[in-house]
C-alpha cells in the first residue's frame, strides 16, 4: 500500500511537469542575429546591418535597437528606434529579416543594440524576446590636402590668347 502511495505521487508529479513543459517546449525561444556588411570603416563609408530573426512559424516580432548617434547615422528613417518584422507567408516563416543603413559619422567603436519584445507564431502565440547585437570600428577620414592657393602677387597672372 505503501508503495502504491509513491507511485503515485511520483506519476502525478511527473503529469504536472509535463503539463507545463510541453506547452513551453512547442515554440522554442526565437534565436537574433546581427550582422555588418562591413566591419571596420572609414568615417563618411556606409555601413548596412542586417538583423535576422530565427524561429519556428515566425508571424511578426516588434522591437527597438539603439546606436550611438555621434559615431553613426542611420539613413531613411533608422533614427525612430523601433522595428518591426512581418512575414506574409502562410503558417509563418522560419526567419524574419530587416535591414538598416548606417552612415561612419566619426572615429571609435560604434555598436547597434536590438532588442526583439515580442514575437508572435503564425497562430498568435508569444514566442517569447530576442536580443543581439554588431559593433564596427569606425576609423578617422584621411585629412584632405588642400592646395595652396597661387601668390599672384609675385607669380602674376598667365595671360594667353591676348
Amino acid at each position: 500500500m505503501k508503495t502504491s502511495i509513491t507511485y503515485k505521487r511520483v506519476l502525478s508529479l511527473v503529469a504536472m511537469l509535463l503539463l507545463v513543459a510541453l506547452p513551453a517546449m512547442a515554440f522554442a525561444a526565437p534565436e537574433l542575429t546581427a550582422t555588418a556588411d562591413k566591419t571596420s570603416v572609414t568615417a563618411g563609408d556606409t555601413v548596412v546591418v542586417t538583423v535576422t530573426l530565427a524561429g519556428k512559424k515566425l508571424s511578426a516580432a516588434e522591437g527597438e535597437f539603439s546606436y550611438d548617434p555621434s559615431l553613426t547615422e542611420g539613413d531613411g528613417g533608422a533614427s525612430d528606434g523601433r522595428i518591426a518584422l512581418v512575414s506574409a507567408e502562410k503558417d509563418g516563416a522560419s526567419s524574419l529579416s530587416a535591414r538598416i543603413t548606417f552612415t561612419a559619422a566619426g572615429a571609435g567603436e560604434a555598436k547597434v543594440d536590438f532588442n526583439i519584445t515580442k514575437a508572435l507564431s503564425y497562430s498568435g502565440e508569444d514566442q517569447g524576446t530576442a536580443a543581439a547585437s554588431v559593433t564596427v570600428s569606425i576609423a578617422a577620414a584621411p585629412a584632405v590636402a588642400q592646395a595652396a592657393a597661387p601668390d599672384y602677387a609675385t607669380e602674376g597672372i598667365l595671360a594667353e590668347g591676348i
